[in-house]
C-alpha cells in the first residue's frame, strides 16, 4: 500500500471516529446541577449536556480570596476548564439557590 493510500485510509478513520464521538469545547460554559459536595470543598457535578460526562472533584472558583460556600444538592453552576484543558475543571457563576456563605 502506498503512503496516498495510507493517508487516506487515516483521514476516513479519523472522520468516523469524529462523527461517531461527540465533541466537548472545552472553552464554552456547560451548566450543571451539584450532586452533592465533599469534605474538601469541591463539587460533584452532572452536567445538563450528554455530551460532557459527570465530574467529580470539581474545585470552585468564587471569585473571593478567602471565601467558602456550604453548597445543596440540586444547586446550579456553570462548569468550564481553565485554558480549555479537560484536566482543568472549575464551577462558577451560580443560580442563586439560597447556598450559604462560611466565613
Amino acid at each position: 500500500m502506498n503512503a496516498a493510500a495510507l493517508d487516506r485510509i487515516k483521514t476516513y478513520l479519523a472522520r468516523l471516529v469524529e462523527n461517531a464521538m461527540p465533541r466537548v469545547d472545552y472553552f464554552a460554559l456547560y451548566p450543571c446541577r451539584v450532586v452533592y459536595q465533599n469534605a474538601d470543598g469541591t463539587l460533584e457535578l452532572q452536567p445538563d449536556s450528554t455530551r460532557v460526562p459527570g465530574l467529580s472533584k470539581v474545585r470552585i472558583r468564587h471569585g473571593l480570596p478567602g471565601v467558602a460556600v456550604k453548597v445543596s444538592g440540586g444547586a446550579r453552576v456553570l462548569l468550564g476548564f481553565d485554558g480549555g484543558s479537560p484536566t482543568a475543571p472549575y464551577a462558577a457563576l451560580w443560580e442563586f439557590d439560597g447556598s450559604k456563605l462560611i466565613e
